[in-house]
């Protein structure tokens, strides 16, 4: 497992990555533990050394040992949030109000307005959103 983790970071790290820094301006990390650190990914440096990741941007280093680090992810926010920014149909046109849906049917969230939803609260899984006017999408709360 821990190799192939590794080989995986020594791979990204070898090849350019990109991800639009306005739509996901942090990089989450997560350990073994569950704790999490965010880092801007503006003028991001990652490096790997030693089984070290050593993360750099404007504001510090970071630094996580390979065997402990579970996760990295990219984030529309700080502290990992996922909120529903926009859901709209092919013209643009906004949903007016959502019903979220665990896997088994169960409806576990209700609301009047799509955009602007935090799923902060919910627990991790995959869902499926259906829209006041009958359009429905699948979605992953990490």
């Amino acid at each position: 497992m821990k190799r192939t983790f590794l080989a995986a970071v020594m791979a990204a790290a070898s090849m350019g990555v990109y991800a639009d820094a306005y739509a996901y301006p942090y990089l989450i990390f997560t350990d073994t533990n569950g704790g999490q650190v965010s880092l801007s990914v503006t003028d991001l440096v990652i490096t790997v050394s030693g089984g070290q990741l050593i993360a750099t941007n404007s504001t510090g280093t970071q630094t996580f040992t390979l065997s402990q680090l579970a996760s990295m992810q990219f984030s529309a926010s700080a502290d990992g949030t996922v909120g529903i920014g926009s859901m709209a149909d092919g013209q643009g046109t906004p949903a007016q109000g959502f019903e979220l849906y665990d896997l088994s049917g169960r409806r576990v969230m209700r609301s009047a307005q799509a955009a602007g939803a935090q799923l902060q609260s919910m627990q991790k899984g995959v869902y499926v959103v259906r829209t006041a006017d009958g359009r429905t999408s699948k979605i992953t709360v990490k």
